[in-house]
């Protein structure tokens, strides 16, 4: 499930968890980020949940499971260089994600400021919606299931994901 936290500047000798934690601490062989980022990776994770046990809500993952995890360990300097690639790059994701939702934004603004310009009532005549719609109540019958059906999403129109009901001929 991916819960997992790293403490590096503990205020005191101990800290508390419940039983459902495994505590791992890194030998002189290890930096504790390095040894984080390990158990982030989808590769141990997928492992992981593939030795959870129990019933759905409360899985746990046997202590068994983690001790026999295989772990690549380079040298220290190796390591730093690991950890601090991984962050530079997590830092650009952040740095295209908050972008990306800027530009999301901006083009959302943007379609709103359209649909308001183009129903503005001083640009065009209203008329009640009823008196501009027409009802088809016959000729469609068995040829319905030829046509495209559509459904409204959060992005639009959008093909419906499935066909017409057992009698496509009774729309």
């Amino acid at each position: 499930n991916r819960k997992f936290c790293l403490t590096d500047d503990l205020p005191t000798e101990s800290g508390l968890a419940t039983t459902e934690v495994h505590v791992v601490r890194p030998s002189d062989h290890l930096i504790a980020r390095y040894l984080f980022l390990f158990f982030m990776s989808d590769d141990v994770v997928s492992t992981l949940r593939r030795t959870m046990t129990g019933s759905a809500g409360q899985q746990r993952v046997p202590p068994q499971a983690v001790r026999s995890l295989r772990l690549p360990v380079p040298p220290l300097h190796e390591q730093q260089r690991i950890v601090e690639e991984i962050q530079e790059k997590r830092a650009e994701v952040s740095a295209m994600r908050s972008a990306s939702e800027v530009l999301v934004n901006q083009l959302s603004a943007a379609k709103q400021k359209l649909l308001n310009n183009l129903f503005d009532p001083v640009r065009c005549q209203q008329v009640r919606l009823e008196d501009v719609l027409v009802q088809q109540t016959s000729g469609i019958g068995e040829t319905w299931v030829q046509y495209p059906v559509y459904g409204a999403t959060r992005q639009g129109l959008a093909l419906a994901k499935e066909k017409v009901g057992k009698h496509g001929s009774r729309y």
